[in-house]
């Protein structure tokens, strides 16, 4: 099944693989990696499942490092000055395997991550209050810490869930929303569309802090955006 990632395209996720390998390793440590590779890189980070976070509030550019361990990988530079590392072979086990999940449409995605945007601050919120109490995760006891937490919607109102729903009380046909990037960061172009969904999130959502090692062992709960497409 081909893989595509902006304007290129992959037999299998071994090349994927070597594409990425390719970028880094033709990019000295702290230079920046050139715009044809910046783009599938973009492309291919957003099936990262802490893209959100790590790309807020924006990313101007990716270059590379070399860490403590000597191993040799990605650093998304920020649009507020900060940067932070981003696993390239993370992501590439994120990428659907299966026809169905292939060919979710851009615009869909586009919307999923339009609507993550739009409650970000209320996800912040709640973080910064869960630590205050210095928790354990409750998945594996993990004391923890703001490094090493991420916040996570338990089943069955996940996050898609939760939009899902929204999205088929209100009438959405996501594929006709409009949505505007601010670098690499989606929002939704009507703010009345990003009050009413945030709104919505605030009274529904049932927040939950982990461990992201934690979250990472959950099995996934697809949600079927067909009835809505």
């Amino acid at each position: 099944m081909p893989y595509t990632l902006g304007s290129e395209s992959f037999a299998t996720k071994k090349l994927i693989e070597k594409r990425c390998q390719e970028i880094r390793d033709n990019t000295p440590d702290g230079a920046t990696v050139p715009a044809e590779g910046f783009n599938f890189l973009i492309h291919l980070f957003r099936y990262h499942d802490e893209w959100h976070e790590k790309s807020y509030p924006g990313v101007s550019s990716i270059s590379t490092q070399t860490t403590e361990h000597g191993t040799r990988g990605f650093l998304l530079n920020r649009t507020d000055g900060s940067q932070i590392d981003i696993s390239f072979p993370h992501a590439i086990k994120l990428i659907p395997t299966t026809q169905t999940s292939s060919l979710t449409p851009q615009r869909l995605q586009d919307y999923k991550a339009a609507a993550r945007t739009a409650v970000q601050e209320q996800v912040r919120e709640f973080r910064d209050a869960a630590l205050s109490s210095a928790p354990s995760c409750p998945i594996n006891n993990l004391i923890l810490e703001r490094g090493n937490c991420d916040v996570h919607y338990p089943p069955p109102d996940t996050f898609e869930s939760l939009l899902f729903r929204f999205t088929q009380v209100s009438g959405i046909r996501p594929l006709t929303v409009d949505v505007d990037s601010c670098g690499t960061v989606a929002t939704f172009h009507d703010e009345s569309l990003s009050t009413k969904w945030a709104a919505y999130h605030r009274m529904n959502a049932k927040l939950q802090l982990v461990s992201k090692d934690g979250r990472r062992s959950l099995p996934k709960s697809p949600v079927d955006w067909s009835p809505v497409l």
